[in-house]
């Protein structure tokens, strides 16, 4: 029998540890990897003497086992005996009454800590820039990297300004986000934002015409419902399927904008996305093309797989055609990361129902002017090249490249995007008098691209204060007078 009142340290063999019956805890072996490589082992595992099962320290012990297994050296505090065995501390000494007190303790072990939290988070962040202004390396194997540390001071700031913001019990939206705009906070007060909806009185439903010249018109609906497409078309006088000539839309990103679209969860939003596709494809003409602007966030020091997971079901499962991959050249956000440098792009994934699409170079096409005279030789593709032969041009075609570092105008909207981004789809991939769509239409850019190149928009926005602000740049930009024309 052990006495219970006395416990002590001892050095066992890690491969002798036995692992608890059920542990529904996850682990970070990252995270424990690197600290432990940083600060060595310092907190021992914990044996239930009755069975000599683990009740506490798997994540280390698994980390302990593949750090062997790799032919690493073992860490501080961990002795390597004679035999090449591992020996890692353990506590000893502590006997549980049957196996649902063990678990009941491994459970309050890992959730007591859990819903700590942190007594003062601006402390925490604090600390946290302290070491990450002595070089990235101090945050190693803290579990903190500068993700974290960007959220802490976002989350904290957003805090500080639904604080100053509040009026009675309103709640202002100040979420920030991973996006076409990201980590851009916007310039306009929450406030400001609901009396431009409290102004356009804009309710879920309502079909806004915006432009009747050209044909400009915004849906405030659900993208997924074919009814916004039908209807919002059918306000322009474009009746059909497959009537629309291209789709540009950066849709909310997994995880993202929790408060207006739900935050869809990673592995959910292929399922979500099945039905936006399908009505995008419906929609579409057979020369028409598809661009989708999205780039996954990062967790826990890597890349979610979810946009590549996406693109392949697209090609793979719903038949789309991967034409290319535009990379959106942007301003990078201030910070720095442990294992990889700022983000200065965002991808841009082009589709079609075909490979036979509409293209309009010509339309894209840049102001320069050169001639070119090779001294030998050269593969033209068709033909080789005559040496010395002069070469000249008027004007070049861009790359797949877009540099457009610009930021979005402060308009109120949590990811907004300059109309360049737009535009230069809707010009080397369209017509004059064609109509474009964008399912996603937040704060309106893709439809003022549109509208300066004499092209037809249709805007679906779920949220009514982003069609305010859609109507209100209008008013601004143009000096146009959105109606209210009907109701979905």
């Amino acid at each position: 029998m052990v006495d219970n009142n006395k416990i002590w340290i001892e050095y066992m063999p890690i491969d002798e540890i036995v692992r608890a019956g059920r542990n529904p805890k996850g682990h970070d072996a990252g995270k424990i990897y690197e600290s432990m490589k940083r600060f060595g082992y310092i907190t021992p595992m914990l044996i239930d003497e009755r069975t000599g099962r683990l009740v506490a320290g798997e994540g280390r012990l698994n980390d302990l086992q593949m750090e062997k297994a790799r032919g690493e050296r073992a860490p501080e505090r961990v002795v390597v005996g004679d035999d090449g065995r591992w020996y890692a501390p353990v506590v000893r000494g502590v006997e549980f009454r049957d196996d649902r007190e063990a678990e009941a303790y491994l459970i309050a072990d890992n959730r007591l800590s859990e819903i700590g939290g942190w007594d003062d988070e601006r402390q925490l962040a604090e600390m946290l820039s302290d070491l990450a202004a002595q070089g990235m390396q101090m945050l190693t194997g803290v579990g903190y990297d500068g993700d974290d540390i960007d959220g802490l001071w976002r989350r904290l700031k957003g805090e500080e300004d639904r604080e100053e913001d509040k009026d009675d019990d309103d709640d202002d939206d100040k979420e920030e986000e991973e996006g076409i705009g990201e980590n851009e906070r916007t310039a306009e007060r929450a406030e400001e934002i609901e009396e431009l909806a409290k102004k356009w009185g804009v309710e879920d439903g309502d079909i806004w015409l915006v432009d009747d010249g050209i044909g400009v018109v915004v849906v405030c609906g659900d993208c997924r419902e074919d009814i916004c497409w039908r209807e919002g078309l059918r306000a322009m006088e474009v009746e059909g399927k497959h009537s629309v000539g291209g789709v540009v839309t950066s849709p909310p990103y997994a995880e993202q904008r929790k408060r207006e679209y739900g935050g869809i969860g990673e592995e959910e939003y292929g399922e979500w996305w099945r039905d936006v596709q399908i009505r995008v494809g419906e929609w579409l003409k057979e020369d028409g093309s598809f661009f989708l602007n999205m780039k996954a966030h990062s967790r826990d020091g890597e890349r979610s797989m979810y946009v590549m997971d996406l693109v392949k079901r697209m090609k793979d499962e719903w038949g789309w055609k991967f034409i290319d991959e535009y990379c959106w050249l942007r301003n990078p956000p201030p910070g720095s990361w442990p294992n990889r440098l700022k983000n200065g792009f965002e991808p841009v994934y082009h589709f079609g129902l075909s490979t036979a699409i509409k293209f309009r170079p010509d339309n894209v096409k840049l102001d320069s002017k050169g001639e070119w005279k090779p001294s030998s030789n050269v593969n033209m593709g068709n033909y080789w090249n005559t040496a010395d032969t002069a070469h000249e041009w008027d004007g070049s075609y861009p790359s797949n490249v877009l540099d457009v570092r610009e930021n979005a105008p402060g308009i109120g909207h949590v990811a907004a995007y300059p109309v360049k981004v737009p535009e230069f789809f809707v010009k080397a991939f369209s017509d004059e008098g064609d109509v474009w769509v964008d399912p996603f239409c937040g704060s309106g850019s893709t439809l003022i691209a549109c509208l300066e190149n004499s092209r037809m928009g249709l805007g679906i926005e779920k949220e009514p204060k982003y069609v305010a602000i859609t109507l209100q740049r209008f008013v601004e930009m143009y000096d146009l007078k959105p109606v209210k024309i009907g109701e979905l």
